[in-house]
């Protein structure tokens, strides 16, 4: 798996293509849940999901 450019296997692929899509999302839920940054500019994900659900 450390090898530079060595092959993958079918699980660490799936793997690295799982945390590709789930790091950024629990990112963004975890500054949006937060009080740092406004919901006007920066909605949680659940929020954006429900305005796409009633569009």
């Amino acid at each position: 798996m450390w090898a530079i450019r060595g092959p993958l296997s079918r699980r660490q692929t799936w793997l690295f293509a799982a945390l590709g899509l789930l790091a950024p999302l629990g990112l963004w839920w975890l500054v949006s849940s937060g009080s740092a940054v406004d919901k006007v500019f920066l909605p949680g994900p659940v929020d954006v999901f429900n305005r796409l659900v009633t569009w």
